[in-house]
């Protein structure tokens, strides 16, 4: 009894403790205060049993979310603020990760601390409530939320230019969050501005002071929640804002741009302290009459070409006229700072000299240094080429201006060798290097001769008062005949080899006569006299004398005879029949003849 509600459904009850279930209570919750009455087996009622008074209690509330979690957050472990209308416990769940560190809530507003152990993500937690009977709420699913305890370090996207003119340059990060950015490293790094979106984007970092030199920036990224990221170190940059040198050195090596140089092309060369293969721009001449080449430098150097093509290109292709010449050279470095103009000057002379012989060499010549007179167009150096010989008489030659030069073998004087001189040339070079030949007429130098020499001589003595005598020259030339009186020859020409020459007629009578040759070249050259051997012309001649007769009357029939003769020679027996001689060479003097056998017999024989 008692409380409307309490019973019970058995009522027997056996002697002892024992369990009693009451019946069902569908009253509803509520405090409740029940009695027990007992009757013994003999109908003996007891006093009432007043229960302990208890309370049904099978409803319960879901809390509130009052406050929810900053999202995002760094910390691991966030408030949220809930409400309940009961004490009693709470069990987290939801997303991985989520937890609660003490499960025991009171009733009312109260700060619950989470824990978010799943690392940085996002959070959906759920709390489910049971009340001190042990009655569940239904979850209460909290407002989701982001755990964020890292910031990633901003990716270079794009490097500063290096080097750079540029003393606040520009540099693309990418970052994946908002934030802040602090830029340190190499005093002089800086930034202006330090908030920063997500995603690509410019940064243009504060002007530098502290001048040129390599600069190694960092960036030290930190999120909206203040979690600074491992500082980016930027690509190195170097920068520059000094202008390079550039000089020009030479053109066409002389300053001088001649014929040659202009056909084939010529040099533009100098000096610049610009980066290896920066581009330097050279321009020849100005206006529409300027060429333009490029070329790179490389070690503190250029030479850039002009070729004939680009000169010619010029003036609507009528080229670059001759005269003076302006030439400029430009370069920018690698952090693109240009040089102030380089400046120099040229001479353009395309204009050849012409050469002419005036006065040839004399075809053949005996002389060793021959002059030849030449004359130029232009005034300029002299030289030589093809034979080997110079001038000591002139070095250079006036424009215009017949100049006799004495050709000799060394420069200095020196005798030219005998010989024939072929295609030789004088050249004259003008300042600009423009050279103009004249090939002189071939001559020849002959100043050796050679004595003839007598290869058969003149009969000795001779009765011919035009003799002949063989001799031999080595050349063409004229010969005169002298020596003794009388000695002389009608034609003066010989050629060379051997050859036979009449002497003119001896009017002078007999004699001996040495006569003596005198050969002249056709170069004019006379050899030594040739000193023919001497002969005697004998015209004249002595009948001999019988020094002692034939003994008579004599048994001998080859009897001898003494005679005399002035002078040798041979001699003929005659007279009667039977006289003869056998040998007709006679010596000058007296000498023994002995006649022929006479076969005609004995008889008076009178012998001639």
């Amino acid at each position: 009894a008692g409380t409307t509600g309490c019973g019970i459904g058995s009522a027997a009850v056996a002697s002892g403790q024992q369990t009693l279930t009451l019946s069902e209570i569908t009253q509803g919750d509520g405090a409740y205060v029940c009695t027990i009455t007992f009757t013994d087996s003999a109908g003996n009622a007891a006093s009432a049993l007043t229960l302990t008074s208890f309370t049904i209690d099978n409803a319960v509330a879901t809390p509130t979310e009052t406050t929810a979690v900053t999202t995002p957050t760094n910390d691991a472990t966030p408030d949220v603020v809930i409400t309940t209308t009961q004490a009693g416990t709470i069990a987290v769940g939801g997303t991985s990760g989520c937890g609660v560190g003490s499960a025991a809530v009171s009733s009312g507003q109260q700060t619950v601390t989470l824990a978010a152990s799943g690392g940085d993500k996002a959070y959906t937690c759920t709390v489910t409530f049971t009340d001190s009977a042990g009655n569940a709420a239904s979850a209460l699913t909290l407002t989701a939320f982001t755990l964020d305890t890292t910031a990633n370090t901003p990716a270079e996207t794009t490097a500063v230019t290096s080097p750079t003119k540029d003393t606040s340059p520009d540099v693309v990060i990418t970052t994946d969050e908002v934030g802040t950015i602090a830029v340190g490293g190499t005093t002089g790094c800086g930034v202006g501005s330090a908030a920063v979106s997500s995603g690509q984007q410019t940064i243009t970092l504060s002007t530098i002071t502290q001048g040129d030199g390599a600069y190694v920036c960092t960036i030290t990224f930190s999120d909206a929640l203040g979690t600074a990221a491992t500082a980016l170190t930027m690509t190195s940059f170097t920068l520059d804002t000094t202008a390079p040198s550039v000089t020009i050195t030479s053109v066409a090596t002389n300053t001088y741009v001649n014929a040659a140089e202009y056909a084939a092309g010529f040099n533009v060369i100098g000096t610049t302290n610009a980066e290896d293969g920066e581009t330097v721009t050279v321009i020849y001449g100005v206006g529409a009459g300027a060429a333009t080449s490029t070329c790179t430098a490389g070690s503190s150097a250029f030479s850039c070409q002009f070729t004939n093509a680009v000169l010619e290109a010029t003036n609507s292709d009528a080229g670059i006229s001759d005269g003076n010449i302006v030439v400029h050279a430009d370069v920018n470095d690698q952090a693109d700072n240009s040089a102030t103009t380089a400046v120099g000057f040229a001479i353009q002379d395309t204009s050849v000299p012409s050469v002419s012989e005036t006065t040839a060499v004399a075809a053949l010549a005996n002389d060793n240094t021959p002059n030849v007179v030449i004359t130029s167009t232009q005034a300029g150096s002299l030289s030589y080429s093809t034979c080997t010989f110079g001038s000591a008489t002139a070095s250079t030659i006036a424009a215009s201006s017949a100049t006799t030069l004495t050709l000799d073998s060394n420069g200095a004087g020196g005798a030219l060798a005998d010989a024939s001189y072929a295609s030789c040339k004088i050249s004259v070079t003008d300042d600009a290097g423009n050279a103009g030949t004249v090939t002189l007429t071939t001559f020849e130098i002959d100043t050796a001769v050679a004595t003839p020499s007598e290869t058969t001589a003149i009969s000795t003595p001779t009765n011919d008062e035009t003799p002949s005598v063989v001799i031999t020259t080595t050349q063409a030339g004229t010969i005169v005949v002298a020596g003794t009186t009388g000695c002389g020859i009608a034609s003066a020409a010989v050629v060379s080899g051997e050859q036979t020459l009449t002497l003119s007629e001896i009017t002078q009578g007999d004699a001996t006569y040495t006569c003596t040759i005198t050969f002249t070249d056709s170069a004019g050259n006379a050899a030594g006299a040739l000193t023919l051997t001497a002969f005697v012309l004998d015209n004249a001649v002595a009948t001999p004398t019988e020094t002692t007769a034939v003994t008579t009357p004599t048994k001998d029939t080859s009897p001898d005879v003494v005679i005399t003769t002035t002078q040798a020679g041979t001699i003929v027996v005659g007279g009667t029949t039977g006289c003869g001689i056998g040998s007709a060479a006679v010596a000058s003097g007296q000498q023994t003849l002995t006649l022929s056998t006479i076969t005609q017999g004995d008889g008076a024989y009178v012998c001639t």
